[in-house]
């Protein structure tokens, strides 16, 4: 199991180096590349899907803050994650699995689950951490114990996302959409309360 592990880790190290070179010549070397990309595409039957990806990625070129920032934020946010699931993998009782491994099954196993097939991913998800936890402890208990992060997991993006939500809809974002319905019913709007066109003070 141990060299399985190690040969998927290879594996994933030379898919991420060859993203990270990818979009390191779409962005410096933009144009060009992007030019013979909409070509190649124009000739492929699935060409105007991907299109849509490379015009996305086209955008954002000559707006090097923005890219670092986003990607500071989404380090930020995949770290808490993983940390997340290493804390929910002790209580489930994972054993003889070190931290660092968490760093390279965690993200496998949400790719996994973002991957098209069931809602939500719901069950891909945990059938990846299943099989995930048992090959790199070779424990099969460990199966259990991977779904059961998966779920607890998914369960607390869940609430966290609901009071998000619910944060979200009673701030100062409500009050402008309550203001621009206004505008679009032929209400006058003053201080961020309408009142009826018709209405005098």
């Amino acid at each position: 199991e141990t060299e399985r592990l190690h040969s998927f880790a290879t594996f994933m190290c030379v898919v991420v180096s060859c993203a990270a070179l990818g979009f390191a010549l779409l962005y410096f070397k933009g144009k060009a590349i992007m030019a013979w990309l909409r070509t190649l595409l124009g000739k492929l039957p699935f060409g105007e899907k991907v299109e849509g990806f490379v015009d996305a990625l086209d955008s954002y070129h000559g707006q090097f803050p923005v890219l670092v920032s986003a990607f500071i934020i989404g380090l930020v946010s995949h770290l808490a994650s993983i940390f997340a699931c290493v804390l929910l993998g002790m209580a489930a009782g994972v054993e003889g699995m070190p931290v660092a491994l968490y760093f390279l099954l965690v993200p496998v196993g949400f790719t996994v689950n973002a991957m098209p097939g069931a809602p939500g991913g719901l069950g891909q998800g945990e059938i990846a951490f299943a099989n995930l936890f048992f090959l790199a402890t070779g424990v099969d208990a460990c199966r259990e114990a991977g779904v059961s992060v998966m779920i607890c997991y998914r369960v607390g993006l869940i609430l966290i996302s609901f009071i998000g939500g619910i944060l979200y809809a009673m701030g100062k974002h409500s009050i402008d959409n309550a203001v621009m319905r206004a505008e679009l019913d032929g209400e006058e709007v003053k201080d961020g309360i309408a009142a009826t066109a018709g209405e005098t003070a």
